[in-house]
């Protein structure tokens, strides 16, 4: 310390370094940046104060709006179509603040990160017979692939009482004993969520819930409609012959099927009935596709 007639001046380097992370960020990462120009400090101290820069950075961007482009959609797609397909398939609940639709492209405006994590990680899907394709985008800067992990944009289904004994009872009003039938057609209007999980029956997690249940409540279950539940594929029901062994009758009427070639999940089942009708797939099948 050198004693002054008015203050005290501090050289000792800690103090300086201290002060320097209290003035945030940017503060460190212009006082390494001169350490490295004078000679003084190595690329690993630049390193350190980008990354700490950056950090900075992303916090400030997470109160943003952050934006997805979903292509593959028609002119002919409204935007009360696709907002409801994206619910059916992103596996958390969320809103938007903006959706733009520009013919086969449309942009989505949502208010987390995690949302649209969660919504470029279903790229894929199809809507009807087309496959959509949803990325990150950064307005006039383009479309980026960032790669990022976004926290909470896959969610695992709570497991507990409450949630199954929600879903227990949701299935036993829809069964009809003397026939030993399960109606789960528009399973969503009666369950929305799966614990932390938007019930979804495009996941292969919510149908092996689902399938469990179903094999305690009703092992000798016969006859399932699965109708107008949004589902656009069938690789998730590929396992599902050791949870309902005696079922001869499936209805799968008023989904998204839209390749027929979906229907070898299903091979497993010994059924004498199978309902496809107002499926996409059912033009393929009146051309003689398959």
């Amino acid at each position: 310390r050198v004693h002054g007639a008015s203050r005290t001046v501090c050289r000792n380097p800690m103090h300086k370094e201290q002060r320097a992370r209290k003035g945030g960020a940017q503060a460190a990462y212009n006082k390494n940046k001169q350490r490295v120009s004078n000679g003084n400090a190595g690329p690993a101290d630049a390193s350190r104060s980008r990354k700490r820069f950056s950090a900075g950075r992303e916090m400030d961007d997470d109160a943003k709006a952050f934006m997805v482009k979903i292509t593959g959609i028609t002119p002919q797609t409204t935007r009360g179509d696709l907002k409801a397909f994206l619910d059916s398939q992103c596996p958390i609940t969320f809103r938007y603040t903006n959706l733009e639709m520009r013919g086969t492209h449309a942009i989505m405006t949502v208010d987390a990160s995690n949302v649209a994590g969660a919504l470029v990680g279903i790229s894929g899907a199809r809507l009807g017979q087309n496959k959509l394709q949803i990325s990150h985008y950064h307005g006039s800067k383009g479309v980026v692939q960032t790669g990022r992990t976004f926290v909470g944009a896959v969610k695992a289904i709570t497991d507990n009482a409450r949630v199954e004994q929600k879903l227990q009872q949701v299935l036993q009003n829809r069964y009809n004993a003397e026939i030993m039938f399960l109606d789960l057609k528009e399973l969503h209007k009666s369950i929305k969520m799966l614990g932390n999980v938007r019930l979804s029956l495009n996941r292969k997690d919510i149908v092996t819930k689902l399938f469990t249940e179903i094999k305690t409540l009703f092992p000798n279950l016969v006859t399932l409609s699965l109708e107008n539940n949004s589902i656009t594929h069938l690789n998730q029901f590929s396992h599902i012959k050791q949870y309902v062994p005696q079922l001869l009758n499936l209805s799968l009427e008023k989904n998204q099927i839209a390749s027929v070639h979906e229907l070898r999940h299903l091979r497993q089942l010994r059924l004498k009935e199978l309902m496809l009708g107002q499926n996409p797939c059912m033009l393929s099948l009146a051309r003689g596709d398959y």
